[in-house]
């Protein structure tokens, strides 16, 4: 645990460098002491309400950090129910409203990101598995990788060979109620490193 703090602070140190500018959300990804994931700024999923929370987003709204709404409805299929912030500058991050009206998943959405896989890696340890996203109308496809105790799935998107590798592009995280995650899970692929995707591993 020591070592994982000491990792920790020196990458944070690292990518907030001179060399290195990191966007709020993306260092939202990245976590504090205080709040480590799947808490997201002091709101984690399976323990805070909706409504406490849309109390969160009011006071930061007052504050002038950003704007919030709520984001409900339903169609033959499925329904929903969202509530979304938004900072001043940046993208939107959107809170599942689960069981008991209780927040079960923050979803970060990244139009463009310095963070690659190696980043998340270098923080959080060798995931514990992994699922393939093919794009059959474009030459890309990405990765979602799983950190099941820390409640916690990143993705990251690449083109042409179809492998895993550590400059790979961040687009997304997901931090959930550990209830979620399991079911999010289900049909993943354990870790086994770097390298090339055998698709006949796909469960």
């Amino acid at each position: 645990m020591q070592n994982r703090s000491l990792s920790f602070i020196l990458l944070f140190l690292i990518l907030v460098g001179c060399s290195r500018s990191l966007k709020p959300t993306e260092l939202d990804v990245l976590g504090t002491e205080d709040c480590k994931p799947p808490c997201w700024r002091g709101i984690t999923p399976g323990k805070i309400t909706v409504d406490e929370t849309i109390t969160i987003f009011q006071n930061w709204q007052v504050e002038n950090k950003g704007m919030w709404k709520r984001n409900t409805g339903t169609n033959n299929v499925i329904s929903w129910d969202y509530v979304c912030w938004r900072d001043r500058v940046g993208p939107q991050i959107c809170l599942e409203v689960g069981d008991n009206n209780l927040i079960s998943k923050v979803d970060l959405r990244f139009y463009s990101s310095s963070l690659k896989l190696e980043d998340i890696i270098e923080i959080y340890g060798q995931p514990d598995g992994y699922k393939i996203d093919l794009c059959p109308d474009c030459s890309g496809y990405g990765i979602s990788i799983y950190y099941i105790e820390n409640g916690l799935i990143f993705s990251f998107g690449a083109s042409g060979k179809l492998q895993i590798t550590p400059k790979m592009k961040f687009s997304r995280a997901l931090f959930l109620d550990q209830e979620t995650i399991e079911i999010y899970k289900e049909g993943y692929i354990e870790w086994s490193g770097y390298g090339p995707i055998s698709l006949n591993n796909n469960k």
